[in-house]
Order: C-alpha cells, then structure tokens, then sequence
C-alpha cells in the first residue's frame, strides 16, 4: 500500500503478538503527535498550533500475524488546500516516515542516521519552496525547534521499548525503508542527556559485580583506570544459573562481549551487552 506505512514492535511479549493496552496506545498516540506535527511544518512552512490536526488521518488497522504489526493508513480529507494535496501526493507518506524517523533516532542518539532523513526532508522542502516564502535557514530554524518539542511525544512512542518489546521498527512505503529503535535508543531518548548510542562492536570487559534481579553488571571502565561503568545485559543466556556473566563476575574475569555502547559529553557511560562470545 503505497499510501501507508508500518509501526512493528518484535521481540519479548510483543513474539507472541500482544502488548499491554496502556503501552501500544500511548506509543500509538506519541506517534501520531509526531506524524501530524511534521506533516503540519512540511506542508505548511509553519509550527503545529495547540491541539491542530493535519488534513490526512492517520489509521491504525488491525495488527497482523508476527510480532505486533500495525498499518497506518494516510487519508485525505475533502477539505485539504490543493498546495497540500500535491505535496501530499508527491510524498506525504515518505515525509510522515522520515519526519518520525528523524525524531526518534535524533533524539535516540544516533546522529548519522538521523542525517540522512534530514537530508531527504530538506530536499522536499526545496521542492516545495515555490509554494511558500521561506527559505532553508527560516525552515531549519523552525524544524529544530519543533523536534525539541516532541521529546515528550517521543518518549510516549517508545514506551514498550524495554518492557513489552525489545524493538520498534517504522517502515516506510519503499520496501529498502526501515527504521529501528532498540533499547539502548529508546532509553536515550528518556535521558535527559544528549547521550549517543555507538554501533554494535566486540569488547574485552573485566566484570567486577553482578546484580541478577537488575541484569546487570559491573565493569572496569575500558578506557580510564579506576572508574566503573554499568553493563545492562539482554543475553537470554543471562537467566540460566550458571553463566559466562555469573562466573565472570565470580572471578573478576575478563568476558568478551557483543555490546552497544552509550556515550555522554564524548565518555563511555553505559553498555549494553547482547550476546557473549565463546563462552
């Protein structure tokens, strides 16, 4: 359907297609803040007033069979100004996905990916600027502004991340566009930090402690002796008692790890640990 896109959350309770209400409908609701705010500043060159709507609404059919698959559906309204409807039909939906995933992986820490979206929306706008008097510093002054505002509506989307699913994923209408947000992502984005999320990598890691109930561990920090760094562990391996986590720990032992690591002010400041190699 070239006039929609998906929202899928994969992994934890949302494998056997369900969510708790409370967490798929505020996710629902903090997207669809976001959609309709972006749609509001792509078409019409200005900041979503108070409690507006876009002319297109978005609808959420029923999820499908596979994790927990919801389709929005973008519909036009009789009302929608034909500079608007143009716009639309040229790439309102791809503008709705790129405009939420610029959003969430902006403020999810992971700046290069945010760019790329950045880039095809400010050349969407360049295609459009004969319909409006503005040009591209007016136009990325107020986009900014507007992305600040939706830290809320982002942390609302996010929601299940961590507790009903392990990941969100927004598909665009082209088959190759696919946006995730993980766990290490989402809690950036409920930082109150501008924390950065790095690429998955192998580290060396010597554990120093264990706390089970949390799935966590403590680690000599890789790169400044004597400091500490916490290590959240989402290896399934991690329940069975005893493990390369738990022995490790016992020991003080290095460990060699698949982890994501979170930056602050340009400093290692969390890990987050997925799988465990050769244990």
């Amino acid at each position: 359907m070239e006039n929609s896109f998906h929202i899928r959350f994969d992994g934890l309770v949302a494998e056997h297609h369900v969510l708790p209400m409370h967490q798929l409908g505020n996710s629902l609701v903090g997207t669809d803040r976001i959609i309709n705010a972006g749609l509001i500043y792509l078409s019409y060159g200005r900041q979503p007033k108070r409690g507006e709507r876009f002319d297109l609404v978005v609808n959420a059919r029923e999820p499908i069979s596979g994790s927990v698959d919801i389709i929005a559906v973008l519909q036009q309204t009789p009302w929608v100004l034909p500079v608007v409807q143009d716009f639309l039909v040229t790439g309102g939906v791809d503008a709705a996905y790129r405009f939420a995933s610029y959003v969430l992986t902006k403020l999810g820490g992971r700046p290069s990916e945010a760019t790329v979206h950045y880039d095809a929306l400010l050349q969407l706008n360049r295609d459009h600027l004969a319909a409006r008097n503005q040009n591209d510093e007016q136009w990325r002054a107020g986009f900014f502004e507007l992305v600040d505002r939706l830290v809320p509506a982002a942390r609302q989307a996010v929601q299940p991340i961590g507790s009903g699913a392990a990941k969100m994923a927004i598909s665009g209408p082209k088959k190759d566009q696919e946006t995730g947000i993980d766990e290490p992502m989402a809690d950036a984005i409920r930082s109150k930090e501008d924390d950065e999320v790095g690429d998955m990598i192998e580290m060396n890691l010597r554990v120093d402690g264990i706390i089970h109930h949390n799935r966590q561990l403590k680690i000599l920090h890789p790169d400044i002796s004597g400091r500490y760094v916490t290590a959240e562990v989402r290896d399934p391996t991690f329940d069975a008692v005893p493990n390369a986590y738990s022995e490790a720990a016992a020991n003080m032992s290095m460990i060699r790890v698949m982890a994501k690591p979170i930056y602050r002010n340009s400093v290692l400041h969390k890990l987050y640990i997925m799988d465990v190699i050769n244990a």
